[in-house]
């Protein structure tokens, strides 16, 4: 189970990033989003979803690698 936790997080995260580094509209007007729209502005909030992309991708694959357990 711990496996397909870890590529599922993995996926998302890469999503995340994908959508800070390809700067998608879509992605920066959905309501989740806004917020930290509103408060960083767009750049910051691209710097924002980045980080948070690389942290879920990251995360993701020491999971589906066994190196973190899950238990």
């Amino acid at each position: 189970m711990g496996k397909m936790v870890g590529i599922l997080m993995a996926a998302a995260g890469l999503f995340v990033l994908s959508g800070s580094a390809f700067n998608w509209d879509w992605y920066w007007e959905r309501r989740r989003t806004q917020v930290w729209v509103d408060l960083l502005g767009r750049s910051g909030a691209r710097i924002f979803y980045a980080v948070l992309g690389l942290a879920m991708l990251a995360g993701g694959v020491l999971i589906a690698a066994g190196v973190i357990d899950l238990g």
